[in-house]
């Protein structure tokens, strides 16, 4: 199967999900879903209690379905007629998204009496081969399904036997040292550790663009863009950097879509001559960026006018600038059609979750400026608390530099506090953030909650023999290694520099 016939066929298989879960449970709220490179999913909730048999049941109807040979059609239609079509299904929730959407057209798949948006690519056949429905993961205020489809059912086999459960990947099980959802507030919680992460972020923000030459300014809500552009003409300042809060949308208990998010926006002026090179300077910058978190992700040429603000000749120009900007930067960008809410031509950093869904990230657009004097927008992060969710589950750990807690001292009773003290001193004269436990029982557990849970980078043990001894237990990356502090302090030094901008 090529790639494209699998992304068609899952995102038809979302859309079959979506029609069996209406027809089980008429009263669903049907959030939306789609297809990755590794699985379909659809997002939804429902008015009664999750049950794990629901499972079972869904891919059931989902099969009978197939079997009763429902009419499929799509029909394309303008965002404010598809809306009131959902709508008029009972799917209020869709017709929102509808409703919303930037596209000239959306499409609708029906599947017999039901219909819903679709992405392309899609299917206009139920024959989609062999599908199961492999995992339901309960958050607070959804529940998300996760399918895999293959060409026939030894593959598919093939494909469960090789599935890793995508609940224990997943930011909010992975982060439950650093923030909670609260169910009182509909939102999260940063406790102390998610905290410090935060707050290390933006100092890396604060330090990479002021070495960049950017000042940091703050400006009044509203249009940053133009605000800029007024303290530009006010204060000669060509380089400007501002961090804001932005709550538009609804609540969501993710850090990857949640309404309350930390946005970072830098903007440089240049004349016309000059707009080749700002963009590359832009460009690689961003790059600078994502090396240092070592992301996975994908480039993309925005390049489709959804923005009356420039003329179409100036938008296919500026596109032709970041187009020669990213070659000379040794990028390859798709191409992609899809309008953005850019006001201009733009290049844009994908990054996949867990699943394998693409999330808006660092960008650059070009705004056209007055006499031949251009803005260059563009974001390093786009969202920090998204930063923070893909860190996790990219990696399923933060970096060393970033960790709240990098070495975990287990002190394995009272009395070695004494001669633990010097050990202690030296790793926080060395700026290592520091944390001491005295264990007296369930040492095996405490090792397991600080490695596996806690995500702690080393997790030293300090008892009789390594007090007689002076050499350290260490448990780092699934492994217990023997070394002396000296040794223990060059390797925590060298992990430390990993940063440096």
């Amino acid at each position: 199967m090529s790639p494209s016939e699998s992304f068609a066929k899952k995102n038809t298989a979302a859309c079959l999900a979506a029609a069996a879960l209406f027809e089980i449970f008429p009263k669903v709220r049907l959030l939306g879903g789609g297809a990755t490179s590794t699985c379909f999913f659809y997002d939804f909730s429902l008015p009664v209690e999750w049950k794990d048999d629901f499972l079972v049941l869904i891919e059931e109807r989902m099969y009978a379905i197939v079997r009763e040979k429902k009419p499929v059609r799509s029909a394309e239609m303008v965002p404010s007629n598809a809306a009131s079509f959902l709508r008029h299904l009972g799917l209020s929730e869709r017709s929102g998204c509808a409703q919303k959407d930037p596209k000239d057209l959306v499409t609708l798949l029906h599947i017999g009496s039901f219909a819903d948006m679709i992405e392309n690519p899609f299917t206009e056949s139920l024959q989609l081969g062999a599908f199961a429905l492999e995992e339901a993961i309960v958050y607070p205020s959804k529940v998300r399904l996760i399918g895999l489809i293959a060409e026939d059912k030894q593959k598919l086999k093939h494909l469960v036997k090789g599935y890793r459960s995508i609940k224990e990947r997943d930011h909010l099980f992975l982060g439950s040292a650093y923030f909670q959802v609260v169910p009182e507030w509909s939102d999260f919680v940063f406790l102390p550790k998610g905290e410090k992460v935060c707050h290390t972020l933006l100092e890396l923000w604060r330090k990479a663009v002021s070495k960049k030459g950017y000042s940091l300014i703050s400006t009044p809500p509203g249009d940053l863009i133009e605000n800029h552009k007024v303290v530009h003409r006010s204060f000669g300042l060509s380089k400007t950097a501002e961090l804001r809060w932005d709550f538009e949308g609804e609540k969501s208990l993710s850090l990857l879509s949640k309404n309350g998010k930390q946005l970072d926006s830098l903007v440089t002026f240049c004349h016309g001559k000059d707009l080749l090179e700002a963009c590359i300077s832009c460009l690689q910058f961003i790059q600078q960026i994502l090396n240092i978190f070592n992301f996975e992700c994908r480039y993309v040429l925005c390049t489709e006018r959804s923005c009356q603000k420039q003329p179409k000749a100036v938008w296919q120009k500026n596109s032709e600038v970041l187009k020669k900007a990213c070659e000379l930067s040794g990028i390859v960008p798709d191409v992609d059609p899809t309008p953005r809410k850019y006001p201009g031509p733009a290049v844009e950093v994908l990054l996949p979750d867990v699943i394998g869904k693409e999330w808006g990230g660092p960008h650059l657009t070009i705004d056209n400026g007055e006499a031949n004097q251009y803005a260059l927008v563009h974001s390093l992060f786009g969202s920090l608390q998204q930063v923070f969710a893909l860190l996790l589950e990219q990696k399923n750990e933060l970096p060393f530099w970033l960790a709240p807690v990098q070495v975990k001292v287990l002190a394995l009773g009272d009395s070695y506090l004494q001669s633990l003290g010097p050990v202690l001193e030296k790793l926080r004269m060395l700026g290592i953030a520091v944390e001491c436990e005295v264990v007296s029982s369930g040492l095996s557990q405490k090792v397991y909650e600080a490695a596996a849970k806690e995500k702690v980078p080393y997790v030293l043990l300090y008892g009789e023999k390594e007090e007689k001894t002076g050499q350290l237990s260490i448990r780092t990356k699934g492994q217990t290694q023997s070394m002396t502090l000296p040794m223990l302090e060059q390797r925590l030094l060298e992990e430390q520099k990993e940063v440096e901008i």
